[in-house]
């Protein structure tokens, strides 16, 4: 399986020139059709992140059917022939916000209703044109505190069976139709709720073990820990230390599911996206990895600096 995680720097509250900009930056990255199985894209990657209320994040609240993101997510997965997750903030039916992904992948078959003006005698008159569909939208279950001046936490976790996408990668549970199950995550969903919940209650990475999970994809606006005024952040030394403690920090987050491997041949794929840059005095840390855990420990077998914008492709 090849894995994509697309890690750039959004425009606070463009979300049009947000999407074309991650576009840009697949292609430049060389990603095209067929050439990966997924790609995982960062949380609220085109509205940006930092909104103070209702009203203030009303005017890019999205339908993940008609929204930029939800159309975002169908034409690519359609482009690429590959599944596809970007987050974006969503009302729900209810009318209650969330912070989202919205999950699409390829249709099972070409769509035929698309009308064409070629002639009949151009070959491309009769060509289908590829389709998409929205699989799933998963909310985000702990809100972080930016979250919480907006959103309203989903209701669970999540893991099963995403449409269209056949994962082989352990001997983790299956679902009803003997396909290996895909949890979906947003950022502070790793965290202890609320930061009040003990450490080691691991909420997040022990529903994921009970329910067998063995790919997760994540979409992420995680922050930059470090004061960014602060002139030794900026050195390379620093930035190196500060992937190497994001990146264990994320792996210790999802202990119990690195222990689970320990025995019966399990493995587990982790899929983690997150953004770069700034919005206001807020810097994110950049860090797009992918994680193996495999008999009982954690491998990063690819990973982002702070700072990079581009696609870190990953073969599992």
């Amino acid at each position: 399986m090849r894995i994509a995680c697309l890690q750039f720097t959004p425009i606070p509250r463009d979300p049009v020139a947000n999407s074309r900009r991650a576009t840009e930056v697949l292609e430049k990255a060389g990603i095209g059709r067929g050439s990966v199985d997924v790609v995982v894209g960062p949380e609220m990657a085109f509205s940006g992140y930092v909104f103070t209320s209702p009203t203030d994040i009303n005017p890019f609240v999205e339908d993940p059917e008609d929204g930029v993101a939800g159309r975002w997510a169908k034409d690519t997965a359609a482009r690429l022939d590959a599944c596809v997750q970007i987050g974006f903030p969503h009302r729900d039916s209810a009318g209650a916000l969330r912070n989202s992904v919205v999950v699409a992948v390829p249709s099972p078959s070409p769509s035929t209703s698309a009308t064409t003006t070629s002639t009949p005698t151009t070959p491309s008159a009769s060509a289908p044109t590829p389709a998409a569909h929205i699989a799933t939208v998963y909310n985000k279950h702990h809100l972080f505190e930016t979250d919480e001046n907006w959103a309203v936490p989903g209701e669970a976790f999540w893991s099963g069976e995403v449409e269209g996408l056949d994962v082989k990668v352990g001997s983790g549970k299956k679902t009803e139709s003997g396909k290996e199950k895909v949890g979906l995550g947003i950022c502070m969903d790793v965290n202890p709720w609320r930061f009040k919940a003990p450490f080691t209650a691991y909420e997040f990475a022990r529903f994921h073990v009970q329910h067998g999970t063995t790919l997760l994809l994540l979409s992420m606006a995680w922050l930059l820990s470090r004061d960014p005024s602060d002139p030794s952040a900026l050195d390379e030394k620093a930035k190196k230390k500060h992937v190497r403690d994001t990146l264990e920090y994320w792996a210790a987050r999802l202990m119990p599911m690195v222990e689970a491997t320990a025995t019966g041949g399990r493995e587990v794929v982790v899929v983690v996206a997150n953004r770069t840059g700034q919005e206001g005095d807020v810097t994110f840390c950049g860090c797009s990895c992918v994680f193996v855990f495999r008999g009982g420990r954690a491998y990063v077998v690819g990973h982002m600096s702070l700072d990079d914008e581009g696609v870190l492709v990953v073969e599992t």
